[in-house]
């Protein structure tokens, strides 16, 4: 009897360990630097399994953004800063042991914010113009892995947007200052550490 009652205790105990083994997911916590007109936008990914597929992930995103330009006709330079937010899902497709494509599909919003400032001078101009802009982006990439834990990779987004200008101190847009279009949202250099959790 002993020997029947010990194989059923390792069984019980495998089929307990496999149970337990469902319920794991991947985190991931990734920075990425946006290379496309030099460094001038950061983002923070925070990166979920989902239950039922461990190559599918939910995906959301903060981020900002700044740049300038300068406007001879009015001699002022120009400065841009931007919040990002993003939700979506992309899903991975492992080509090689140490690496894996991936795409997705995340919809994201973004508040731009114009103050302008005469050159040789920090003072800004008191007013500013408000940019709101909503879109559907679709996340292309790949990922290298470091380590089981730690990896690169690179991230292209292209996006259809819609763009209206809630305030226009500086006459920026044509009347009524909406539009739609396409764009690249950035090509971004990423830094990636992921860990194991429970469900979630």
């Amino acid at each position: 009897m002993k020997n029947p009652l010990l194989l059923l205790s390792f069984f019980t105990l495998f089929i307990g360990t496999t149970k337990a083994q469902d319920f794991v997911r991947k985190q991931e916590f990734q920075l990425s630097l946006d290379m496309q007109h030099g460094i001038r936008a950061l983002n923070a990914y925070y990166k979920l399994n989902f239950k039922s597929n461990q190559d599918k992930f939910w995906r959301a995103k903060i981020g900002v953004a700044s740049d300038d330009y300068y406007q001879r006709s009015k001699d002022l330079i120009y400065n841009t800063s931007k919040n990002i937010a993003a939700i979506g899902v992309e899903k991975r497709i492992p080509p090689t042991k140490n690496s894996q494509l991936f795409g997705g599909v995340e919809i994201y919003g973004v508040r731009e914010t114009i103050r302008g400032h005469i050159p040789d001078s920090l003072v800004f101009v008191i007013p500013k113009t408000e940019i709101l802009e909503l879109g559907i982006g679709v996340p292309v990439g790949i990922v290298f892995n470091k380590t089981s834990k730690w990896y690169v990779g690179l991230e292209l987004v292209p996006s259809l947007y819609y763009r209206t200008t809630t305030k226009d101190d500086f006459k920026l847009s044509p009347n009524p200052g909406k539009s739609w279009g396409y764009t690249i949202n950035g090509f971004a250099l990423c830094f990636g550490y992921r860990i194991p959790t429970k469900r979630i």
